[in-house]
């Protein structure tokens, strides 16, 4: 499942990422699972979702409805978003994109929340999809 949305533009990951994100993961056999609750973030959903046969696009959900969709889930791939903290309270396994300047105070705790900031700048945009692939793989989740 990826968490794509959140309420401030500096914690979005670039659209741009996704979809490098989502080729990278074309031929891993994973189903990938979009939610939305905003009409830009549906939108946002089925761009990344365009041609694409293994992303699906959530309806829109209640948090109970999210919440059983997170709990079924593999991994999560997620940027700052308070579903982000549903999943780790749910204890699945989370690729969290964060900015650098305050994880201990905004990040997902838990054994199986793994942050994943830039390496030389204040941009979630700077986290490379092959870096979160290449997690992904190091830690069994595809």
């Amino acid at each position: 499942m990826f968490l794509h949305a959140t309420t401030r533009d500096d914690k979005h990951w670039p659209e741009t990422r996704w979809q490098e994100l989502l080729d990278l993961l074309a031929d891993s056999g994973v189903h990938i699972k979009l939610p939305w609750g905003a009409p830009h973030e549906e939108a946002r959903a089925k761009r990344l979702a365009e041609g694409r046969e293994y992303v699906e696009v959530l309806p829109r959900m209640s948090l109970e409805q999210v919440a059983q969709v997170l709990a079924g889930a593999r991994a999560v791939v997620s940027v700052d978003t308070g579903l982000s903290h549903l999943t780790a309270a749910l204890d699945k396994p989370e690729l969290y994109a964060l900015r650098p300047d305050r994880p201990g105070l905004i990040g997902g705790y838990g054994k199986n929340q793994h942050i994943v900031r830039p390496e030389n700048s204040a941009s979630t945009g700077d986290i490379a999809a092959s870096r979160i692939h290449l997690l992904l793989q190091n830690q069994g989740l595809l």
